[in-house]
């Protein structure tokens, strides 16, 4: 399944013709491929059509040339075109495997990626604390509706109150009624979203990567269920990462002293209004604090 790089490169073999008269050889098999960005013209003297991509073809009595896919369909007929469509079968199972292989290559460096991510100042391992130590200072019900804010992408705070003459008129020219009013509004709730970067970093790209490692690159594509899973994985990782790293900016926006001193407005009792009034963010521990 050699691929061949350069013109020179075919001409340099045993009995190559840069020219083959129609009738004058039977065909053998393919021996090669190649793939330039300039056209090159077919070998058959009365044809001659350029091309990019072709086959390096033996030939019987013993030749060598080039030749496009549709000339060797109808020139050789169905023995070359058994012969191309195994050879472009190995040869796609070949570039499965070959980027099956650069990827687990790669493993080294994307642990590295997810360590980085992991354990920087701001990074997974800080959220999940800085997230532990919010629910510490939260009422359950409080914590609870902040997390459905958080799933509904609710970060707007309001309350209701009546018209004043001071306010905007109603639709209908009056002052009478009611208006919504935003009292505050939450920065970063995605930050918060589920599921965590540290759950997604371990679960949906670490722990894949290391079952890999286990198989070769043939046992993988071998085996549909395992192939599957690897492809679902290849195709999620950029957006796993990508989603992580989104989250992790989102949350150091929602970890602020006044962003969590809103959650008072989601308090019903008096005395967790207070205290949710109170929080602090320490920035040199990473974590939240009571009055």
């Amino acid at each position: 399944m050699r691929k061949f790089e350069s013109l020179a490169e075919i001409e340099l073999l045993p009995g190559y013709l840069s020219k083959v008269k129609r009738g004058e050889f039977q065909f053998l098999r393919i021996y090669g491929w190649y793939q330039f960005k300039d056209r090159l013209r077919c070998s058959l003297a009365d044809c001659g059509t350029p091309h990019n991509r072709g086959y390096v073809v033996m030939l019987i009595p013993q030749a060598t040339t080039k030749i496009g896919n549709v000339c060797g369909k109808r020139i050789f007929g169905e023995a070359f075109t058994a012969a191309s469509n195994e050879f472009e079968r190995g040869l796609a199972i070949k570039r499965t495997l070959d980027a099956i292989s650069a990827t687990l290559a790669g493993a080294p460096q994307l642990e590295v990626k997810i360590a980085e991510l992991m354990d920087r100042a701001r990074g997974a391992r800080w959220l999940r604390r800085a997230q532990i130590s919010l629910a510490r200072v939260c009422s359950n019900d409080v914590y609870q509706r902040l997390m459905d804010r958080v799933l509904r992408r609710n970060a707007e705070i309001v309350k209701i109150r009546h018209r004043t003459d001071g306010d905007p008129p109603a639709l209908d020219g009056s002052h009478s009624g009611f208006l919504t009013e935003v009292i505050a509004v939450f920065h970063g709730l995605k930050g918060l979203a589920p599921p965590e970067p540290i759950q997604v970093l371990n679960e949906h790209v670490l722990r894949p990567i290391r079952e890999f490692l286990e198989f070769s690159p043939e046992e993988i594509f071998r085996n549909s269920s395992k192939y599957k899973y690897y492809r679902t994985w290849e195709r999620d990782l950029a957006g796993h990462l990508d989603a992580v790293e989104q989250k992790l900016r989102q949350a150091e926006i929602f970890f602020t002293t006044p962003n969590l001193r809103n959650l008072q407005y989601l308090a019903t009792r008096n005395d967790d209004r207070i205290t949710l009034s109170r929080l602090q963010w320490n920035e040199q521990t990473g974590l939240v604090k009571g009055s």
